[in-house]
This record gives structure tokens, sequence and C-alpha cells, in this order.
């Protein structure tokens, strides 16, 4: 059963229009939410955008830096927090997190955001959440399979032309059509 959505992640007056994508590995995911990412930046939407990584939840040690990186041997000598930073940006790493919800990430959004809170927030993954999603398949039969992994709460679909599904169909190419979609919350 999905979860509820988060009651303070984001302040009432500034909680971003939350957007799951979920699919198979090379379904296509990532490549819908640049997609939907460049049109609400057409709009002038800020956007922030939340990949899961499914893969790093199963091993004891994430690999998303190189091994030998200053931030993974700074971890490794017991540092719990590691920040890249630069003028152009940072990417902080809490490397003893032991919860994988979506409602601590938007949390954490929150929290580094402040004021400049999203209009927009895109979640890669999370198949089982409450979140609004679009499903990114190649076929009913794949849309299928992905009911019977837990996906939930699935409003719309990236598919390809004559598929029939329960819900919405779109175009790959048709961002500015999901994201009006997506954006009337009528669903």
């Amino acid at each position: 059963m999905p979860k509820s959505p988060p009651s303070a992640a984001f302040s009432r007056e500034k909680r971003p229009q939350m957007i799951g994508i979920v699919g198979f590995q090379d379904a296509g995911k990532t490549v819908a939410a640049e997609s939907l990412i460049r049109e609400a930046k057409r709009r002038g939407l800020e956007v922030a955008y939340i990949k899961h990584d499914g893969h790093a939840d199963q091993v004891d040690w994430p690999d998303w830096e190189k091994s030998d990186a200053d931030t993974v041997r700074a971890a490794h000598a017991g540092a719990r927090w590691t920040l890249v930073a630069s003028a152009r940006g940072w990417l902080v790493h809490d490397w003893q997190a032991q919860c994988s919800s979506l409602e601590l990430w938007l949390a954490r959004l929150h929290a580094v955001a402040g004021e400049q809170a999203p209009d927009i927030a895109i979640v890669e993954g999370v198949k089982g959440s409450w979140l609004p999603k679009v499903a990114v398949v190649a076929s009913e039969a794949e849309w299928d399979k992905l009911m019977a992994a837990g996906a939930a709460n699935l409003v719309a679909a990236i598919a390809p032309k004559g598929c029939r599904l329960p819900v919405p169909v779109f175009a790959a190419e048709d961002a500015a059509r999901l994201l009006a979609f997506l954006l009337a919350d009528d669903f």
C-alpha cells in the first residue's frame, strides 16, 4: 500500500507538484524525465529531480563515486557526510543513511531548497510510492509486469502508438502534452 503524501515535507504555500516516473531498466525513464524537465523549464518552472538507485539499496557500500575519490577515502576514514563543492554547485552524500524513503528525501530537499523550493519535483523510481506516476513501457505485457512488480498510482504512460492501457498514453516525444496533463491534476 502506498504511503500518504508527506504533511510537512514542503510548506503548503510552496509544495511542488510531484511526478513519478517508473519502468524497467533501460525503458527510457531518464529520457522521459529529461523531456519533462526541459518542458517545465520552457514554461518558466523550477524543477527538482530525485533518482532512486535501487541497485545501491542492495549493497553495503554504494558505488556512486570513483573508489579512489577523496570523498570515498574520507568516508572510509569515518566521515558520515561528504560534500563535493565548487562555484558551480555541490553534491552531498550521507554515507550512513539507513532509510530509503521518499518522505525523507523530500524533507532533505526541502531543507536544502528552503525558500527556493521547486515548482515540480520529478522522482525517477519508487514504483510503490503514493506519487502519481508515469509508466514508461514498450507494450501491454510490460505494463502488466510493472503492475505485478508493485507499481501503484499510475496515472499515465509513455508507450508506443497503439498500446492499449487503462491510463492516457503519450508518445515519448510529446512532453508538452504529458506535462499539461500532469499539471492539470485531474487524475
